[in-house]
């Protein structure tokens, strides 16, 4: 009878452990569930609030932007873009008529592009001023942009001096080319040395030629260019390498103006000059370090052609090239 007992409560005790075991093993599978079903709903609520400070945010920048207009800029190179809070708008300049963009009457805007060697160059950031659209021209947009850059007769003129992406090298090595060959032009009076045959370039000879006869041959025996010229912050300073989209022709032109020094020796070929003494006789030779502004014009195909080779003062010293900014060239 004890041992009936015995077992009895034996099976009745495993019975209990077994039904508390599954009981347990059951209570954690109903937390998992409640934590899945927790964790999708917190995943949602995160998501739904960053949709909405998203929404928020896209708001307030449409707020601060302001009102939208269609503003018409001046005549300029097609090269220039127009961008807004840093983002390209799309829209450049145009030569021969206004260029339209819509933008924020609140908005950042500067403008940039990319020339052949100088590489990208941009305008400073500047706060929207317009004026409104005469009646001749509120067909085509409704305000007039005012820029803080220089504008004659519609026309854009624009500046830059620091020319951070430039690629030195081949600015230096194209100069230096080119002002070899307009010496050897000058030194012959032979335009078909120059190295282009336009107008602009033999109406420049022939200023540097006063009589058919060369006056003087020059012989360039080294030439050198600073980099340090390529980064000016004061505007007083004319002698340095900068880009303008200004000219004198009838459409805006960008030019792209190199400075640059030669040592050079110059000997008298003058069959027509007055001479009084022994120290003034033909083929007579000196060395002399000359400066020479080169100024291009940017043409079709995006090159750079030669306008004007134009020299400086001479000096009778040697020019003091010891930093680290120098290129030079001997010959």
């Amino acid at each position: 009878m004890r041992v009936r007992i015995a077992i009895g409560a034996l099976v009745i005790l495993s019975g209990s452990l077994l039904l508390t075991g599954c009981s347990s093993f059951g209570h954690v599978k109903m937390n998992q569930k409640s934590n899945d079903k927790s964790s999708k709903i917190s995943s949602s609520t995160d998501s739904s609030r960053k949709a909405s400070e998203a929404a928020e945010s896209s708001k307030e920048a449409v707020q601060a932007q302001g009102k939208k207009y269609t503003y018409g800029l001046p005549y300029g190179p097609s090269w220039l873009y127009l961008y807004s809070h840093g983002e390209n708008t799309g829209v450049h300049f145009l030569p021969n008529k206004y260029a339209v963009a819509k933008v924020g009457e609140n908005d950042k805007i500067f403008f940039s592009g990319t020339l052949p060697l100088v590489g990208k160059v941009k305008t400073s950031e500047e706060d929207i001023k317009s004026t409104d659209a005469t009646m001749d021209d509120k067909d085509k947009f409704q305000r007039q942009l005012d820029l803080l850059f220089e504008i004659n007769d519609n026309t854009l003129k624009v500046e830059f001096d620091r020319l951070n992406n430039i690629d030195n090298h081949a600015v230096a090595k194209q100069a230096f080319t080119d002002n070899i060959k307009y010496l050897s032009a000058v030194s012959t009076n032979d335009s078909k040395k120059l190295p282009n045959q336009s107008e602009d370039l033999k109406d420049s000879l022939s200023g540097d030629s006063w009589q058919d006869d060369a006056k003087d041959k020059y012989q360039v025996i080294e030439q050198y260019y600073s980099k340090d010229e390529t980064q000016v912050t004061d505007g007083n300073d004319d002698d340095h390498t900068y880009v303008t989209t200004d000219s004198d022709s009838e459409t805006p032109t960008t030019q792209l103006e190199i400075h640059i020094y030669a040592k050079v020796k110059v000997t008298d070929i003058d069959k027509d000059k007055p001479r009084t003494s022994s120290d003034e006789k033909i083929g007579n030779s000196y060395l002399r370090l000359i400066p020479y502004a080169l100024t291009y014009d940017l043409v079709s195909g995006n090159k750079w052609q030669l306008r004007d080779d134009t020299a400086g003062v001479d000096s009778d010293y040697e020019l003091d090239t010891s930093g680290t900014s120098w290129i030079s060239q001997k010959y």
